[in-house]
């Protein structure tokens, strides 16, 4: 079954790229059906090798499984919270969260009563749910790993007139801080081994209480590295990634400009970046830098998280399909 939505999904996904839809982009489409090929792997596997796997995602869900009670709530909670707080739910929204909460808090009391009743009923077959939503959880994580290296190997355009580099924190008395100065680094030796005929475009304002905004804090390292001026457009407003890309777009439609833009920002950055301008119908390729090995697994957490909240609408509805499928198998197919 997961290999048929898997299938199902890419389709969908093919016709979103073709089609540039904005409210439900490609790369959402693509996410979820590399998630359901991993959960299908990892269920029929035969190889030796895919065994492996399998196995090995079951060991370490296993632990996962213990926490998804705790998980399932804190999903239709918050999803409840929010839908009281906006005024402006649209009512599928408000469908799937009151369900969501209803059904996970129903399914997790009857966790409760069952361990209770566990001399009478073979509760086992229950606890499987927890784990096979518990290996959704990891099969999403790795299908979010794998977008990013698809967009890190992705061909590049060969022609190239602006090079956008994102902005990101800078510190407390308006300096570049490691990430940021690696985009720049990365946009640097593009240009440079480039014919040149470019512009960098920067992207970023002031958050917070800094003094300055990322995006001239930018334009001064790059002209310390011997960038002319000319060459550097700021967009010095925008205070986060959905912002700098509606303004920087909105910034090259004014200068009528050919736009053939190269987007550049860090790794673990790049497939929300993708999302987000798939959302406001922008085509570009990405770039993408390193980052410090040690930051490395907070922020692709933290990444994965903001990814999960931007495509909350297929997320609800694969956590509902799992559910559903781990409720028929306990109920029909598990002697």
């Amino acid at each position: 079954m997961y290999f048929w939505i898997s299938g199902t999904l890419a389709l969908f996904g093919c016709v979103a790229w073709i089609k540039q839809w904005q409210k439900f982009p490609a790369i959402a489409w693509y996410f979820y059906a590399l998630a359901s090929l991993i959960l299908g792997l990892i269920e029929h596997s035969t190889p030796f090798f895919l065994y492996g796997i399998r196995y090995f995602f079951l060991v370490i869900s296993g632990f996962i499984t213990l926490l998804m009670p705790f998980i399932l709530m804190g999903i239709g909670s918050v999803g409840l919270f929010k839908t009281l707080q906006q005024s402006r739910t649209k009512p599928i929204e408000v469908i799937l969260n009151v369900s969501l909460f209803l059904i996970f808090t129903s399914f997790v009391l009857f966790t409760l009563w069952g361990l209770t009743q566990k001399a009478t009923m073979n509760f086992a077959r229950f606890i499987s749910i927890y784990s096979l939503l518990a290996t959704y959880f990891f099969a999403t994580v790795l299908s979010f790993l794998m977008l990013m290296g698809v967009l890190y190997w992705w061909p590049k355009p060969k022609e190239v007139n602006q090079l956008i580099i994102l902005g990101t924190e800078i510190d407390e008395e308006g300096q570049v801080l490691d990430t940021l100065r690696r985009r720049l680094n990365k946009g640097l030796a593009y240009y440079n081994q480039s014919s040149k005929d470019l512009h960098f475009v920067l992207t970023g304002g002031a958050v917070l209480d800094q003094p300055v905004s990322e995006a001239s804090q930018m334009k001064s390292y790059l002209i310390d590295q011997g960038i002319d001026q000319k060459k550097i457009w700021l967009e010095p407003h925008a205070k986060n990634t959905q912002e700098n890309f509606y303004f920087t777009w909105q910034l090259l439609s004014r200068m009528k400009q050919t736009v053939k833009p190269l987007v550049i920002t860090s790794a673990f950055h790049v497939v929300r970046s993708k999302y987000i301008a798939q959302s406001q119908g922008i085509k570009t390729s990405f770039l993408t830098s390193s980052v410090s090995w040690y930051l490395w697994p907070y922020l692709v957490a933290r990444e994965y998280l903001a990814f999960i909240l931007l495509t909350k609408l297929f997320n609800y509805i694969f956590i509902l399909g799992v559910f559903c499928i781990g409720i028929y198998q306990v109920l029909f197919l598990v002697p």
